[in-house]
Order: C-alpha cells, then structure tokens, then sequence
C-alpha cells in the first residue's frame, strides 16, 4: 500500500478497488471518520469567522482542535490498519508442520490479531468521543449549516458499526486469548450500543428540526 498522505483521492479509490487485500474495509473506514472530523472542523471555523455567534468563539475553538486532532488520528489508522492486516495475513502463513510450529503458529495468530483489534478499538472509543462533540455544535455552531451535523453523525454511526465487524470476524481466532481480553471486547461493545444510541437520537433531532 502507498502512503495515503502523498495520494490524491482518486488514487486512493482506484488503490481500494485494485485486486490486492490492502488497503480494504479498516482503511475506509479510517477514512470515513476522518470525513467526519474534517466536515465537524469547517463547522467550527464557520461560526468562529460568523460575528452572529462570537459569543460561543472560544467554544468553537475548542472543538474545532478537538475534530483537527481525531482527524488526525483518523487518517493514521487507515495506514496502522492495513499494516496490522499484513501482520495478521503472514501470521496465519506460518508453518505448522510440528507441534512447536503449531504452537508458535497459534501464538502469533492471536498476538498478531489483537494487534489488528487495535484500530477498530480506538475509531470507536474516539467516534464515542467525537459524538459529545458534535451534540455541542448543534449548540454553538450556525444553524443553516445544522444538516451538516446529521452527515457528521451518520458518517460516524457508520465507522463504529463497521470498525465493530472487524472485531467481530476477528474474535474466531480469539478463542483461546487471555480472557481479561473477551473482558476488553466487551467493554468495547458497550461502548458502541450507547454511542450509536446518541448518534441516532441526534441524528432524529436533527431531521425533526429541518422537517
């Protein structure tokens, strides 16, 4: 995979639908959340810039640093993701001709697979996050622009539901993991139902308000 960073985007949709397991599902959905914080930040420079609304300025400020570094993060993990990916592919390429291979062989699988849980797991910890953030502009943020905080939530309902599927097809090569892990999973789950509770609430506030 090539550095997304020196891309344009239509050659990292034509990187995408090439024949080659990288960058896939993770990298997209980096991507996506990174479409997400980046709509949230032109929403805070707006109102920071509108003198309708200087009085929620250093509010805005916040938020707008807050969105500029998840867009950051974001856009990282569609790189850490397709790395974790090679890392969990050449685990399971491993020889297992002999029971020390077989052992070694397991071993790296699930090493090399809670590594790859690893971008999933901080997309939906920091959609958690960014999902406060966007209930605040709903506040603070002008109100012509208010549709765009209903694609900001639908896009990250949309990278925790799909993050959440690759920790699903992940978990059949868990089986046998530390189960202070299952315990981490699990967590993770109850964070993703109360989040796509708030992205969906607010979500319907929104189309309430326009319609």
């Amino acid at each position: 995979m090539n550095d997304i960073s020196s891309q344009s985007i239509k050659e990292f949709l034509n990187e995408i639908a090439a024949p080659t397991p990288i960058p896939s599902g993770g990298a997209t959905v980096g991507l996506t959340g990174a479409l997400a914080a980046s709509l949230g930040e032109m929403l805070c420079n707006l109102s920071i810039v509108n003198k309708k609304y200087e009085k929620f300025k250093e509010i805005n400020q916040k938020l707008e640093e807050l969105l500029k570094s998840a867009q950051e993060v974001y856009f990282k993990l569609i790189q850490t993701d397709s790395l974790a990916f090679l890392m969990l592919k050449d685990s399971y390429g491993l020889p297992e001709e002999t029971e020390a291979e077989k052992k070694l062989k397991n071993h790296r699988i699930i090493e090399s697979t809670i590594r790859a849980n690893e971008p999933p797991i901080e997309i939906i910890k920091l959609g958690s996050k960014l999902t406060t953030t966007l209930k605040q502009l709903t506040l603070t943020s002008i109100k012509t622009a208010i549709s765009d905080i209903g694609v900001c939530a639908t896009l990250l309902n949309s990278t925790i539901k799909s993050s959440w599927l690759t920790i699903l097809i992940n978990k059949r090569s868990l089986q046998n993991s530390d189960p202070s892990y299952s315990k981490t999973i699990k967590e993770i789950e109850i964070l993703k139902d109360k989040t796509l509770d708030k992205l969906d609430k607010l979500y319907q506030e929104i189309e309430n308000e326009l319609n």
